[in-house]
């Protein structure tokens, strides 16, 4: 890394406006403040829409089911784990259990082939809302990260702007 303390030329530009390559299979877009507070806006407004949805499909569940042993319910804890399958204390200890455990796949089996067809449809649900709602609280977190980037980048350049050259002066 060169040393910017005046002594032989400073880079015009030490900071490529692009990263040429496929590093990566997403687009990579460099975003203004306003940018980046309106992606994140639609994110959060988003992410509300998919979680009422969901509560939505789980009140679903349990009108269809009202006696099952094993339901969908939403998790309280502030993992991207949104929707879980829970197991009745009705039916033993309450506690999260997965669909593809031993145990709980015994006591699917035992389901009729349409019951059974509908808890697949459920688990495929709940998996693929899941995932969104993580990439998208996920998403939402990086853009306000990159929004305080921003906003610290811009009071850095008003610093160096109002002490002149932007750079140190020589101490020689």
């Amino acid at each position: 890394m060169p040393s910017f303390k005046g002594k032989g030329q400073r880079p015009k530009d030490p900071v490529p406006d692009f990263i040429e390559g496929d590093w990566t299979t997403t687009q990579v877009q460099f975003m203004t403040l306003t940018d980046a507070a309106a992606q994140k806006d639609r994110l959060v407004m988003r992410r509300g829409r998919e979680i009422r949805q969901a509560c939505e499909m789980v009140k679903n569940f349990r009108s269809l089911y009202p006696d099952s042993p094993i339901y969908i319910a939403r998790n309280p804890d502030r993992s991207q784990t949104f929707l879980r399958w829970r197991w009745t204390k009705a039916a033993g200890q309450a506690r999260r259990v997965e669909l593809s455990s031993p145990e709980i796949a015994g006591h699917l089996r035992k389901l009729p082939s349409d019951a059974l067809a509908d808890f697949a449809r459920y688990e495929e649900y709940r998996s693929n809302f899941n995932l969104r709602i993580a990439t998208l609280t996920y998403e939402a977190a990086r853009l306000e990260d990159h929004m305080r980037l921003v906003s610290t980048v811009r009071q850095m350049q008003r610093l160096a702007r109002q002490s002149g050259s932007g750079r140190p002066a020589d101490k020689t």
